[in-house]
């Protein structure tokens, strides 16, 4: 287990995340503004936390997996898009 409890702490778990959107106007009332959010833009790998069992020495502090995804918190998953339009009058 990795924290301050123990002392270690595992790898950084940041993201890039960045939105682009663009506001089209026709006429003076209808309109719509389209988005594209792309999620961890810049494809970085998760890596998981190091095995922090003594049992076993030679695995001691090696990291040999990638961390698993999480539908609630997506830190994790490749570099995903989304596209969204929406109309108004």
């Amino acid at each position: 287990m990795l924290g301050a409890a123990t002392g270690f702490f595992g790898a950084c778990r940041d993201g890039t995340w960045t939105t682009i959107a663009k506001d089209l106007l026709f006429r003076e009332r209808f309109g719509a503004p389209f988005m594209f959010q792309f999620s961890n833009v810049l494809n970085h790998v998760r890596f998981a936390d190091p095995t922090l069992s003594l049992a076993n020495p030679s695995t001691f502090g090696v990291i040999t997996r990638s961390a698993a995804g999480s539908t609630t918190i997506p830190l994790y998953t490749p570099r995903q898009l989304e596209f969204g339009v929406r109309f108004h009058f």
